[in-house]
This record gives structure tokens, C-alpha cells and sequence, in this order.
């Protein structure tokens, strides 16, 4: 019962320090004393007379902790009575207490002295969850027992973590750090946290020194591993890998040898980290894959040939085989693999390589074959996929329509899609219909993936975002199709209806100008009613007033929900941003920092803003702390994904390399993510770092459940990174390097022409016309081969003659080429792009316009081909 009582107590107290207006803390330092006069005031303190001694205690507490050295001495002296009263102030700044300080917070360090560690756990968690963090630490550090008062801080630090960012955006750093540091630093998710403050406040110098002279002084475990956070923060990656293998952080070093292109140095720790018997097939390749990129090719075989040997033990250990050989380049050797454990997927990487009688044979497909229900129920349905999951027979089915279709099969193809759209019909769970979806769209009929799409619409089971994620590519457009529909109308022939708006909205066709105006008037009328209630759906009916085309339309529905959402403040500052009126963009971003104080994005699109209208000063304390607001990995990588998503590509590449820097160096996410989305960023101008930042993605799908969800990734990633390696080594005048890189480019796909289209003209400009052209030749009897082989393929007929046309190479064939792609295909926007292109590059501006026109009208909603037109329309560059 006292317990109880004493707690109630405490309690009060704090509830009454809650309520105190914090000025009380913030007041004004009365002027400092003089030397003289706090000599006197000492001396006094042990005057004969009881007055004048209590006068001189009061009058040094009110001077407050300026004149605690010399109250320090004081303790010292050799009168009793002066040594008391100087060592009872003493303790009193001590426990935090100083003459600003509230009368409450004096009763409750009384209180808080006498309570249990349990008790004083609760009244600090209190304190924290009513954002009196400073008061709260003031507590847990003015506890005498050291083992209590290191408990209670760790205690406190974890449960004010929470509110870091906001000290952070109030510049209150000393307080955000002293949080991080009192959490356990032995744990990744605080070295992160705290590195990344560290390197964005600029703190990162003087702590790594600090952190260096503490392990000199006192090794320990936790200052190790720290150190090797500050260490690869501050870009010393040979000492932090270094440090991580003295104190046995061999994932860590391993991850950073890698980080830093040390494959020889990562293959030889791997070795040494694993020396038992019997390794693991994922171990194995992770192994193989190392060598291959260190140039160990017997070390690498050796490797792949054990990993072949278990491979029939389980089926799971095929896919492993699989996925080293294939990240290893060893492309035949893992098709074969794939065979037996995927078929499906093996199909589709046969296809990417050309070879599409393999692909058609593994699903059952020939000249001869009868595609049925019989030969539908025979696709082989599952095996171990990159998901761990099962390929459906149905997205096997897909595949393979979506290839007899791009090889001018569009009968076979259609066959495929009737024997898949009578199994959806049949199947209750209604998980074929987005596949059925799917595949009209890959066919070439987006008529009949909609009326696919009102069918599914009509079936119990359905999930209707699923049919629209299927129906388009964007998933901004999917969800604002979804809720577009449950407005327009969704039963039958009104649903058919709303079905047709709608893909005239999302769909890639479009819409002829004359209707733009009547359906957009349609739209508005019916989700007017939504106008009146503050509701979520505002922020997306604003989006689907931008994809209409009404900016005016979308800032009204953006104001509508800006008093209840930020996002809607965001989109209206992104609005005012993209028409250049800085001013108000500065407003509405401003309001989102203000609503949502602790979120990165508006505060660094408001910094952004103010340096574009000249205020400088202010965007760079902006951006500082909207970078400090994004402390943890995962929230800055978003935020560097939502930069990207607006243009800011400087900012976003930064905010990446920041958690590439500070982020966990052993998980893929988000610190890989961040290299790979860096890599997307900067191949243009830095090949060299997008080709090692991918590769290192590469390495990291062999671990774990790290694998492509897209089994064409383990094809075009390895194709990206040689041609980024090409490029760089090229620019730096090592042909015959950058020549190996292209070889290798089509050994992996043999049918790139895109890497042709870029090359041949720079080797030829390095005097490497000879080579330039095999590579062409090569590459064009491919092509060549397979039109003998599908007479009826527009596809590579149009990839064949943009190939000649972009390197300058038989162009008359190239035009022949183009018009017989469109004789065949003549709905499909690709095909007259491809001929206007070609028209252009031979000096005929009249026809490229005129092919350039009738790609547009086909796609109206494809921005693309209206850019392609006007750079037709205005002619070659000067």
C-alpha cells in the first residue's frame, strides 16, 4: 500500500511538470556574478550568524551553475559549515536541479530517489510517452547506482527513440544523439541510426576519432563494431573490414570486401568462414559466384560441378545449381538444370536467348502440336520458382501464347488464349482471370482483355484490384481505374460502359480529342458527390483529375483534403513546382512540414523550392534537417525513391549513397536496394559505379530468399553490367576490353541489338570498323533466321531495321524491312514509330511526319510517340 501510494505520488508530480510551460526551463541567466562577490558569498556561508549564512546559500543557488567550480573548492575547505552548504548546492546541480528549474521537478528527483528501479521505469516511460524526453534523461542520469542508472537510460533510450526525429528537426542533435548512443550498440538497427546522424550532421570526423582512442583505451566488443560502422561511413572500407575480422565479424567483412571490389579477398574469407564438409547449396554457389567475379575459373567450376552433383537430391538444390550457373554465365549448363526443376522458367530464358524451339518444346509446343485442353491440362504446373513459390500453369500458358503472338503466330496464340479464358470459366478461385487478362493484352487485343476484364468483374471469388493491377502497368493506374469503376457503375451493361470509359482514361488508345471533353465532364459529375466529405479518396480523385488532364480540377480536390492529409499539401507544392511558382510552392510545402513535422519529403522539396527562389540560407537548413528527419535506412531509401519518382535525381543519388554508407552491410535491403537504385541514377554519366553497384545486387539473389521475382533479371542484369563496364572502359580508351564486354553482352542474349545500336558507332569511331561490323553481321543472321523461321513476325523485322538505320547499314533494306512490319502489324504504334524513325534518319521528313502521326493516333495516351512526332516535325539538329 505505501508502494502504491508513493507511486500515485510520483504520478502527480508528473502530471503537474507535464502541465508547467516549458519557459520554466528556458529562462533567462541572471548576469554572472563577480569573482569578488562570490568570494564573499563563500566566505559567508560560514559567518557566525545563522542569517547571514542562509543568505549566502540562497544567494549562490540563484547565481545557478556558474559559480559551481568555485563551490567545488569550497567542499574542500577546511570549515565544516562552508563544506556543507557549498557540497548540499553541489548536489543539488548534480541531480539536475538549478534555481529555473520548476518547484515540481525538485519534489519529484526527492520522490524519484526513493522509489524502485520498477517504479522509476514507469515514471520515466511516462515522462517519454508526454515528450518531457530531456526530463527524463535528467532523472535516469541523476541516479546514484551506476548499474541503475545505466538500466535506465538504456531503458529510456529505447522507449524515446521514437521521437529522435523530432528533436533532430528542431536542432536539438546533442539530445538525438546522446538517445542513440545509450541504446544498445551492439544492435544494427542503432549503429545505423546513429551512423547516419553522425555523417549528415557532420559529426562523423570527430566521433570516429573518439571511437578510435576508446578502443585503444578500452577494447570492447560494442566499440568494435561501432568503430566498423564509422569507419565504412567515412569511406575507410579496407580499415573497417579490417577491424570486422579482428573482433569475428566475418558476415560484416565479407560484405564490405565485396562493397569495396575486393572479390579475391571476399572468395578467400568465404573460404575460410566455411571449411566443413558437405556445404549447403546455397553456400556453394554464393561461393561460385564470388570466384567467378575474382577470375578464379577452376575455383569456380570446382564449385559448380559439386553443386550439379547434389542437385538430384532435392529439388530445392536445383534451383540453387540453377541460379549459379546462371549468375555465373554458364548458360546451357543452368537451362538444363531448369528443365527438370522449372520448366516454365527455362522456357522464357530460351526465348530472351533466340531459341524458340527449345522454349515451344518444353511446353509441349510444335508445328504439329494441337493446342487444346489436352495439351493445357499437360503444361507442367509448379516447381520451385525465384519466390519459392510455384509457377501457375496458367502464366506458363501465357508465356507461351505471348511469344507465338510476337512471332507472328497470332492464330496459335489465340488457340493458347481460348483454352486459358475456358479454364478461368471453370476455375472458382478466380485466380486465372488476371493471367487471361493479361495475355489478351500480350495478344494485341485490348478489346478483349476488357470484355475478359467485365467478365471476371461479374464472378463471385473476384478480387477486383487484382483484374485492374493485370489490366494496367502502373499501379497508380490500377488503383484509380478500381476506384473509378465502383463510381461509373458495376453492373452489367453499365458496367461494360464504365469498363470502356475507363481504359479510354488508362488505357494506352486513348481517346479522340472531340470525346476528351464530354468524358472528363462525365467523370467530374459523378464523383462530385465525394467532394463534400473530407475523405482519403480525395487525394486519389485528384490524381485522376492529372491523368485527365485538369491541373484546375486536381488543385480543388487536392484543397479539399489538404486540412486533413499532408500528401494532398505535397501534391499541390508538386504542382506549383512543376508550373515554376516557387512562392506558392514554398507555401504548400511549408504547411506539409508544419502538419507532419518529422517527414522527410516535404521539408526537402520545401528546401529545394526555397534555393530555386534564391533563398539560400533557409533551403540548406532545410535539407539538413529534412536528411536528419530520414534516419532510419529504410525511410531514407523511400525518400530517395520519392525524389526520383519528382526529377531530383542529384538529391535522390545522395540520399542513396547515404544509406549505402551507413545501412547494414550484410542485408539487401534496403542497403543493396539503395546501390541498385543508385546505379539506376548515375549509368549515364558513372557506367563504371552502375556496373559495380548491380553486380553486388547480382551476388546478393543467391542468398536466402533474395531472388528475382522476374526470371529475366538473372539474363538482362548480368547484360547490364557488362554494357555499363563496356561503356566505361571504352571511354577510357581500353577498346579491346570494352570489346570482350560486348562479346560477353551476346553470349547472354544473343539477339541484343540494343547494345549493337549503341557500340557500332563508338567502335567505329576507335577504328574498330572491322570488328563493329561482325559483331552487326552476327547478330542480323539471327534475325534473318528466325523471319525465315515465322514469315509472319512484324517484330523482328522492325528490331532488324532499326539495327541497320541507327549504325548507318543498309538503310534501303531497313526501309523495306520497317514497311513490311507495318503491312503486317498495321494497329501497332511500334511499327510506324519504327518507320518514322527511319524516314527521318534517311532525310525524309515528310514521310517520318506522316508515320509519326499514325503512331500517335493509334497510342493517343502514350506520351512517347507525341515527343517522337515533334522531334520529326522540327527536323534534324543544326
Amino acid at each position: 500500500m505505501l508502494a502504491l501510494r508513493r507511486q500515485l505520488s510520483l504520478v502527480c508530480l508528473v502530471c503537474a511538470l507535464v502541465v508547467h510551460h516549458s519557459a520554466a526551463f528556458a529562462q533567462e541567466e541572471a548576469a554572472a556574478p563577480s569573482a569578488a562577490a562570490i568570494q564573499r558569498a563563500i566566505k559567508n556561508l560560514g559567518h557566525d550568524d545563522y542569517p547571514v549564512r542562509e543568505a549566502a546559500s540562497k544567494e549562490l543557488w540563484s547565481w545557478g551553475t556558474t559559480v559551481e567550480a568555485a563551490l567545488q573548492q569550497a567542499a574542500l575547505s577546511t570549515d565544516a559549515e562552508i563544506r556543507l552548504r557549498a557540497k548540499t548546492i553541489l548536489e543539488k546541480f548534480e541531480l539536475g536541479i538549478t534555481p529555473d528549474s520548476p518547484p515540481e521537478y525538485e519534489m519529484l528527483i526527492t520522490a524519484f530517489r526513493q522509489n524502485t528501479i520498477d517504479e522509476k521505469q514507469t515514471t520515466l516511460h511516462q515522462l517519454i510517452n508526454e515528450k518531457k524526453i530531456k526530463l527524463a534523461f535528467k532523472l535516469a542520469r541523476a541516479e546514484s547506482d551506476p548499474s541503475q542508472r545505466d538500466s535506465l537510460l538504456s531503458s529510456a533510450s529505447r522507449q524515446a527513440q521514437r521521437y529522435v526525429p523530432d528533436l533532430l528537426v528542431n536542432d536539438e542533435i546533442d539530445e538525438a544523439e546522446s538517445i542513440l548512443e545509450s541504446i544498445e550498440m551492439t544492435l544494427d538497427p542503432s549503429l545505423e541510426r546513429l551512423t547516419a546522424m553522425l555523417l549528415v550532421s557532420g559529426r562523423l570526423p570527430d566521433r570516429l576519432k573518439r571511437a578510435e582512442e576508446q578502443l585503444a583505451r578500452a577494447p570492447s566488443f560494442a566499440t568494435a563494431k561501432r568503430l566498423v560502422y564509422l569507419r565504412r561511413a567515412s569511406g575507410d572500407l579496407v580499415g573497417a573490414a579490417d577491424l570486422a575480422g579482428k573482433h569475428q565479424l566475418h558476415y560484416y567483412q565479407r560484405a564490405i570486401l565485396i562493397e569495396n571490389n575486393d572479390w579475391k579477398g571476399a572468395a578467400a574469407l568465404q573460404q575460410e568462414m566455411f571449411k566443413v564438409p558437405n556445404l549447403a547449396a546455397e553456400t556453394l554457389a554464393f561461393g561460385a559466384a564470388l570466384h567467378f567475379f575474382a577470375g578464379d575459373e577452376p575455383a569456380v567450376e570446382f564449385r559448380l560441378q559439386t553443386l550439379r552433383e547434389i542437385a538430384p537430391e532435392q529439388l530445392s538444390k536445383h534451383w540453387d545449381a540453377a541460379e549459379a550457373h546462371l549468375v555465373c554465365e554458364r548458360h546451357e549448363q543452368a537451362l538444363q538444370l531448369l528443365a527438370t526443376c522449372t520448366p516454365g522458367a527455362a522456357s522464357l530464358l530460351h526465348e530472351l536467348r533466340f531459341d524458340y524451339a527449345r522454349s515451344q518444346q518444353l511446353a509441349g509446343v510444335t508445328k504439329e502440336s494441337v493446342l487444346d485442353d489436352a495439351w493445357f491440362g499437360n503444361l507442367v504446373d509448379g516447381g520451385l520458382v525465384a519466390t519459392q513459390k510455384t509457377l501457375p500453369r496458367g502464366e506458363f500458358a501465357r508465356n507461351i501464347a505471348k511469344q507465338l503472338h510476337y512471332l507472328g503466330e497470332r492464330e496459335r496464340a489465340r488457340q493458347v488464349l481460348a483454352v486459358m479464358r475456358k479454364a478461368a470459366e471453370l476455375d472458382k478461385s478466380g485466380q486465372l482471370w488476371p493471367v487471361v487478362i493479361q495475355t489478351s493484352i500480350y495478344c494485341g487485343d485490348r478489346q478483349q482483355a476488357l470484355a475478359d476484364l467485365n467478365v471476371a468483374l461479374g464472378r463471385p471469388n473476384i478480387t477486383p484490384s487484382a483484374m485492374f493491377r493485370a489490366m494496367y502497368d502502373q499501379p497508380q493506374d490500377a488503383v484509380l481505374a478500381e476506384l473509378l469503376y465502383a463510381r461509373l457503375g458495376t453492373e452489367d451493361e453499365q458496367r461494360r460502359l464504365s469498363l470502356a470509359t475507363m481504359d479510354q482514361v488508362f488505357g494506352p488508345i486513348g481517346m479522340p480529342d472531340e470525346m476528351r471533353g464530354p468524358i472528363n465532364a462525365q467523370i467530374v459529375e459523378t464523383i462530385e458527390p465525394f467532394m463534400g466529405t473530407p475523405d482519403h479518396r480525395q487525394l486519389k480523385l485528384g490524381e485522376l483529375m492529372l491523368k485527365l488532364g485538369d491541373r484546375q480540377q486536381a488543385r480543388r480536390w487536392f484543397e479539399a483534403a489538404s486540412s486533413s492529409y499532408s500528401d494532398a499539401l505535397v501534391r499541390l507544392g508538386d504542382l506549383a513546382r512543376e508550373e515554376r511558382d516557387w512562392p506558392v510552392a514554398i507555401k504548400h510545402y511549408r504547411a506539409a512540414a508544419d502538419k507532419l513535422p518529422v517527414l522527410p519529403l516535404p521539408r526537402f522539396l520545401l528546401s529545394y523550392s526555397l534555393l530555386q527562389n534564391g533563398e539560400t540560407d533557409e533551403a540548406k537548413q532545410q535539407q539538413r534537417r529534412a536528411s536528419l528527419a530520414a534516419l532510419s535506412p529504410v525511410g531514407r531509401l523511400a525518400l530517395a525513391g520519392q525524389l526520383k519518382e519528382r526529377g531530383l535525381f542529384a538529391e535522390a543519388t545522395e540520399q542513396a549513397r547515404i544509406v549505402e554508407l551507413t545501412a547494414n552491410p550484410t542485408v539487401q535491403y534496403p542497403t543493396l536496394a539503395a546501390g541498385h537504385l543508385r546505379g539506376n541514377l548515375v549509368f549515364q554519366q558513372s557506367p563504371a559505379v552502375a556496373a559495380e553497384v548491380w553486380q553486388r545486387w547480382l551476388l546478393s539473389q543467391l542468398v536466402g530468399v533474395n531472388n528475382y521475382t522476374q526470371f529475366d533479371h538473372y539474363l538482362t542484369d548480368p547484360e547490364v553490367i557488362h554494357r555499363n563496364r563496356g561503356r566505361a572502359l571504352l571511354a577510357a580508351g581500353k577498346t579491346d576490353l570494352a570489346l570482350a564486354e560486348v562479346k560477353r553482352v551476346l553470349a547472354i542474349i544473343p539477339g541484343n541489338v540494343r547494345v549493337l545500336e549503341e557500340f557500332v558507332p563508338l567502335l567505329e569511331r576507335a577504328g574498330r570498323e572491322k570488328e563493329a561490323s561482325e559483331l552487326l553481321e552476327s547478330v542480323a543472321r539471327r534475325y534473318e533466321q528466325v523471319i525465315r523461321d515465322y514469315p509472319q513476325t512484324s517484330n523482328h523485322r522492325r528490331e532488324l531495321a532499326l539495327l541497320f538505320a541507327r549504325c548507318n547499314r543498309r538503310r534501303d533494306e531497313a526501309l523495306a524491312l520497317a514497311q513490311a512490319a507495318v503491312k503486317l502489324e498495321e494497329q501497332t504504334a511500334l511499327n510506324h514509330d519504327a518507320l518514322a524513325e527511319i524516314h527521318f534518319l534517311r532525310g525524309e521528313q515528310g514521310a517520318a511526319i506522316s508515320a509519326g502521326q499514325r503512331a500517335a493516333a493509334i497510342e493517343r495516351n502514350n506520351p512517347k510517340y507525341r515527343e517522337r512526332l515533334a522531334q520529326w516535325e522540327k527536323g534534324p539538329a543544326k
